[in-house]
């Protein structure tokens, strides 16, 4: 239910979130969450472009939390990478499903939902060790 860039982005907020004190480079990063400097460096401007991470450029540059790991949700951080879409994922209405489909695309609905409720109630600071 969470694309695996969305769970590099949650590891890496939550090694950002453990070392509160300065910034982390790309490499440093992606040795931590063990996802490559190329891709997790696409992935973080993401969530530079969010604004929830800020990058500061240069030899003593990196990335740092710009939201308090307090105040960040992982929905807020699964979203920045996959935003929702404005379509029902699973439209109960399509008479082409027909009632055959009908309850377990009522039923991925739901899980959706609750997917979506419960990030939103996980703050960064509840994954940290």
């Amino acid at each position: 239910m969470i694309s695996q860039t969305a769970q590099y982005a949650l590891r890496a907020v939550v090694c950002l979130a453990i070392h509160p004190e300065g910034s982390l480079t790309v490499g440093q990063l992606a040795a931590m969450t063990r996802v490559s400097p190329e891709y997790l460096s696409k992935v973080m401007q993401a969530l530079v472009r969010a604004d929830l991470v800020s990058s500061k450029p240069g030899k003593a540059g990196g990335f740092s939390l710009k939201v308090p790991a307090e105040r960040l949700s992982m929905l807020t951080v699964v979203e920045a990478i996959d935003p929702p879409s404005s379509e029902e994922p699973y439209p109960l209405d399509i008479q082409s499903y027909g009632s055959i489909l009908r309850p377990l695309l009522q039923r991925l609905s739901q899980l959706t939902t609750t997917v979506r409720r419960e990030c939103g109630k996980i703050m960064v600071t509840d994954l940290l060790p």
